[in-house]
């Protein structure tokens, strides 16, 4: 019998990454747009939300990464977050402060987050404790989806 099939490590290392990189990436988006949105009190608040608990997510990975000695990758299409795709849209919100669009631009990058990790955790033999990672992740992401589209309805 042969042993269930394992993703080599070096794909496994790629996944971590991209959503390494799709991290910080939306960390330094939601910076952005709280500065973009400086004279509102309540969008810079959740904004900067958005940036820490994408900074958590990022500081999980690093440090797994790290502890299990599994090495960086560049920045490849894989790991570009929704948002670097909508860069044009996302100059112009910001630009005029257009909360309504830069809201709708973080509610659709979110869950493209949750999108990319149904993606990943569908992927056959992946480790327990990248399972149990990803899940911890992903939980988080849609707490933070339902807080993105409250933010969303109301601005």
């Amino acid at each position: 019998m042969q042993p269930p099939y394992q993703p080599l490590r070096e794909n496994i290392s790629s996944y971590l990454n991209s959503l390494l990189l799709r991290h910080q990436g939306s960390e330094r988006h939601y910076q952005d747009f709280a500065a973009a949105c400086s004279e509102l009190p309540k969008a810079v608040d959740f904004f900067q939300e958005l940036a820490a608990y994408r900074r958590k997510l990022a500081n999980e990975l690093s440090t797994y990464l790290s502890e299990n000695n599994l090495g960086s990758h560049t920045l490849s299409r894989q790991s570009r977050t929704y948002l670097a795709g909508q860069s044009s849209q996302m100059g112009k919100a910001m630009e005029t402060t257009n909360l309504p669009q830069l809201s709708s631009l973080t509610y659709e990058n979110e869950n493209a987050l949750i999108h990319y990790f149904t993606e990943v955790m569908g992927k056959e033999g992946l480790p327990e404790d990248i399972e149990k990672l990803f899940a911890k992740q992903l939980e988080k992401v849609r707490e933070m989806v339902i807080k993105a589209d409250r933010f969303q309805r109301v601005n």
